[in-house]
């Protein structure tokens, strides 16, 4: 178990220690973990106490990289009943690629840069979903 802040590009590049199975828990986001397979997949949780019972609980949130770091870290916290940070969260991670974007002084590749590049496009989407959703 290790606990380490959680960037985009860690998350990218990391892999299975020892051919192990390994948790990474986010220092950024409570209960959040990027749990990494021995063959290499990656996929998000939340653990965190059941309301119902009590006790610690696992919540599958997604894999990796069809659910980026900052969709995750709002998927962890809206599980876990803060909403509000949940579309921060999101909010702030559209926010920073449209600064990336801005840089780019060619607009057929600024589009492509935000259209054809997945985890960009992914990042918009949610963004979207998450502000047209009732919270």
């Amino acid at each position: 178990m290790a606990r380490v802040r959680l960037t985009d590009r860690f998350v990218a590049g990391v892999k299975a220690a020892g051919g192990e199975r390994q948790d990474y828990f986010d220092t950024v986001t409570r209960g959040l973990v990027l749990r990494v397979s021995a063959i290499g997949r990656k996929s998000w949780c939340l653990f965190c106490t059941s309301p119902r019972h009590g006790k610690r609980t696992r919540i599958s949130l997604g894999a990796y990289p069809a659910l980026g770091l900052a969709a995750a870290r709002g998927r962890a916290l809206e599980a876990t009943g803060d909403s509000a940070a949940a579309n921060r969260v999101i909010a702030v991670a559209q926010s920073r690629l449209l600064e990336r974007a801005e840089k780019i002084t060619d607009p057929a590749l600024r589009t492509s840069f935000l259209e054809r590049v997945p985890d960009n496009a992914r990042t918009l989407e949610r963004a979207a979903h998450w502000q047209s959703a009732p919270h």
